[in-house]
């Protein structure tokens, strides 16, 4: 999906002042996807250049300042883009910490994240630097600090204060051009944008991980196992009770440690199509190979391009939704005639989302069976649905408690159900009247009870859901929008049926529903 950029004025560097650069999502306004913070005169004429470049290739349209901030122009507005931006990234070059805006915006992003840790990142970058230069208190960066110190008379308390940022900065998980890259910059930046990709497209689909971060500790100890093995774990659970929404928070969490990543979406739908399996063998390969129009015509030679490609890479995979063995078998080996390790390298983390376990007994693979989500956790995201950021009244509490109930603690139910009474009035009769359609079907399946959601779309929408459920599943919208006459409105009811979470897009931009 792309993002459109934000224009602002050019304005004139202050000595020693950074440049940044943020990305918009709106085309106008403020709500930046990422802000970037670094030493215009250490890093503008080269890696910044680099990485701007590829932000652009990888349809990420970004607003780069490259001049700095205006004399008499106010700090807050600057650090306010950083407040609406989803992702910020500091480029920590020999010199960054002798700018005394550098440092203030260190110090800005790490109070953003505390504020806000599930919604915002922080990616640190270290050029030519390393991170005991920044946390220990004998590196360059505290040196410099002193020097900042003398130079624009920084009291007591803040220069200690920088000097706890550089010390919080240090620790945390992110990018360094020599250990990383081998000093390869433009490795670096395709690295870089791999990762701020995935997390783009996690805000974009809505990725909510309330009520599973415990089930997600879960899964990442089941990946640990041998340092040097190659680690797969299935995830298996019925419709609906949260497997993807794991496996994709979980390929976000691990996909910057990886050169090699690759999420493949709904594969027993894939699977009903004329080439079958071939579709998901062929975008496993596009991604790890990064090749372009990787075409594969029969399921044993999608087998033998997928070893000879992969040369023992080490690599990071998600496999949603498989259904039967063969489907595994050919994606992943079936051990007996192609064997995991003679595909994949040491350390390689693949995860499987299935709700047949059966494939995954035959391989002989660890199973974790997700749990429903517990009382409070469905409340919070029924409301997160339901009341967007205003929390309920005490009028609407105890209507709200009820409909979780009827969800019976899964995920995409509460999704759905909260989506719906977000759609109509806020009128206690009304919401009564809908809570009694719910409980009337409490003795059915949940994906029956979502019906309700069906029945209160318009016509148009309708059209829409049934064409996509029934045609256009994997399509992406700009292929499906050819499908309609009247493209608008077809577009209207697209945006609609999102709103009500009963139609997703997937991590590449494809129609996904849950079945």
């Amino acid at each position: 999906m792309p993002l459109y950029s934000s224009s602002r004025k050019r304005v004139r560097e202050e000595k020693a002042g950074p440049s940044r650069i943020a990305s918009s999502s709106n085309g106008g306004g403020f709500n930046f996807n990422m802000f970037l913070s670094f030493r215009g005169k250490d890093t503008r004429g080269h890696f910044t250049s680099h990485l701007y470049k590829e932000l652009n290739q990888r349809c990420i349209s970004a607003f780069f300042d490259s001049v700095g901030l205006q004399k008499g122009e106010r700090i807050s507005e600057i650090l306010g883009y950083m407040k609406a931006s989803q992702v910020v990234m500091s480029i920590l070059s020999k010199n960054y910490a002798k700018s005394k805006w550098c440092l203030l915006e260190a110090a800005k992003m790490l109070e953003i994240h505390e504020d806000d840790k599930e919604n915002k990142w922080i990616i640190p970058v270290f050029l030519d630097v390393s991170p005991s230069d920044i946390k220990e208190d004998s590196g360059s960066f505290q040196v410099s600090i002193t020097e900042n110190q003398k130079k624009v008379n920084l009291d007591r308390e803040q220069t200690e204060k920088y000097r706890c940022v550089l010390r919080s900065i240090g620790p945390i998980a992110g990018y360094s051009l020599i250990t990383d890259a081998n000093g390869d910059e433009a490795r670096l930046c395709t690295m870089i944008c791999d990762r701020i990709s995935s997390i783009l497209k996690q805000v974009l689909l809505g990725v909510q991980p309330i009520g599973i971060d415990s089930q997600i500790n879960e899964v990442m100890i089941r990946l640990e196992g041998e340092t040097n093995g190659i680690n797969i774990v299935g995830i298996c659970g019925k419709g609906g009770i949260g497997k993807t929404a794991i496996a994709m928070t979980i390929f976000d969490k691990l996909s910057h440690e990886f050169r090699y990543t690759s999420f493949i979406s709904d594969i027993r739908e894939e699977a009903k199509k004329h080439n079958g399996i071939c579709l998901p063998q062929a975008k496993l390969i596009s991604d790890i190979s990064k090749e372009t129009s990787v075409v594969i015509d029969t399921v044993n030679n999608g087998i033998s391009a997928i070893r000879r490609k992969f040369g023992c890479k080490k690599v990071l995979i998600v496999l949603d939704d498989i259904d039967d063995t063969k489907q595994l078998d050919a994606l992943v080996g079936d051990q007996v005639h192609v064997k995991r390790e003679h595909v994949f390298g040491a350390g390689s983390k693949i995860i499987i989302t299935t709700r047949n376990r059966a494939p995954l007994i035959a391989h002989g693979l660890e199973i974790y069976y997700p749990k429903e989500l517990k009382y409070p956790q469905s409340l919070k995201l029924f409301c997160l649905h339901a009341f967007k950021v205003s929390p309920p009244t005490s009028e609407f509490l105890g209507l709200s408690e009820k409909v979780v109930k009827v969800a019976g603690g899964l995920p995409l139910a509460l999704k759905v159900f909260g989506s719906h009474f977000s759609s109509i009035n806020r009128v206690r009769e009304v919401w009564e009247v809908e809570l009694g359609k719910l409980q009337r079907h409490s003795h059915q399946k949940v994906l029956e009870r979502l019906k309700i959601s069906y029945d209160g779309l318009e016509l148009t929408q309708k059209c829409v859901f049934l064409d996509v459920a029934c045609f256009l599943i994997g399509s992406s919208k700009e292929e499906a929008l050819f499908f309609w006459e009247d493209h608008y409105a077809a577009d209207d009811a697209i945006n609609a049926l999102e709103s009500k979470s009963l139609l997703t897009m997937d991590v590449d931009n494809r129609f996904r529903m849950h079945g």
